[in-house]
């Protein structure tokens, strides 16, 4: 592992755009097998850090036996920050390219969202350089398993409590999931569900599992072993399903491109507002594992 220079981008390719991600260690470190993404104060500014994969998934993909994948499978284990004016955490799938157009007519599915995370493919189909991660500190280890230190024996090969993908903000007491599609900004649409803890504890009280499930035509949510919320294409729904006006004769776009993964701890998002003087930082965003599954048809 190198920990000294992670490969960071500086700016998302949809959604929220947070200022000054650095591949500083004190924004981004590695201790005890956890991922920390911190959130710092700097003077009258903000900077923090996201990891992205170079790898990218989508159901029907080509494996290198020649079959192909029917769904996908990621579940990330994470603790989110203390609750904090001006905070979000999330997981992102996003698309590798803007095939059908800007956001959100290429598609986004926040896995969680308090902070959300998609998908990819068994090991033994891949080549090792496809499971790189931008973060040079972060590889891919046995069984499509993303660890943050050394390497874990997985128990089986079958996936286990699948759960979904997140986004959590300010008190981080009710977790947000969904899908972004439609036409460009501001004119994209949206489905979401949004899941409180009981006696709306915040999420940030200890770690939690966060997961989706992403075939052709649903895309299904879950948290902690329990399913969230179900999310159609146009093609299973025509009312309701999601579409893109990038590609107005698909049923099945954009969710038919290989997305990627993302994690970061944004500040001063336009959908959080500024951080109030009480809103403690660093806040820190720490990823035991994100697994990925893929199953052939």
């Amino acid at each position: 592992m190198n920990l000294t220079r992670p490969k960071m981008h500086s700016t998302p390719t949809c959604g929220p755009v947070s200022p000054n991600f650095t591949s500083d260690p004190a924004n981004l470190a590695v201790a005890d097998s956890v991922a920390y993404i911190n959130a710092k104060r700097a003077g009258s500014s903000y900077t923090s850090a996201r990891i992205r994969t170079k790898a990218s998934w989508r159901p029907g993909m080509t494996l290198s036996d020649g079959r192909t994948l029917r769904s996908v499978h990621i579940e990330v284990r994470a603790q989110v920050p203390s609750p904090g004016q001006g905070l979000l955490a999330s997981c992102l799938l996003e698309p590798v390219a803007l095939k059908y157009g800007a956001w959100p007519q290429s598609g986004e599915v926040r896995a969680p969202r308090h902070v959300a995370c998609l998908p990819a493919c068994l090991p033994a189909c891949l080549p090792a350089a496809d499971c790189a991660i931008h973060a040079e500190h972060v590889g891919w280890a046995v069984q499509a398993e993303l660890l943050f230190g050394c390497p874990r024996r997985m128990v089986g090969t079958a996936r286990t409590a699948p759960v979904g993908v997140m986004n959590l903000l300010n008190g981080m007491a009710s977790l947000e999931q969904g899908i972004h599609f439609g036409g460009a900004y501001p004119n994209g649409k949206h489905q979401e569900v949004w899941t409180p803890q009981a006696n709306a504890q915040p999420y940030s009280g200890g770690f939690h599992t966060f997961a989706v499930d992403w075939t052709a035509d649903t895309i299904t949510t879950w948290m902690d072993g329990s399913v969230t919320g179900k999310f159609v294409s146009k093609r299973r729904n025509a009312a309701s399903g999601w579409w893109s006006a990038g590609a107005p004769a698909s049923t099945r776009a954009p969710f038919d491109q290989p997305f990627a993964l993302s994690l970061f701890v944004a500040v001063e998002d336009p959908w959080t507002g500024a951080p109030l003087p009480n809103t403690t930082f660093p806040a820190t965003l720490a990823v035991d594992f994100v697994r990925v599954y893929g199953f052939p048809a």
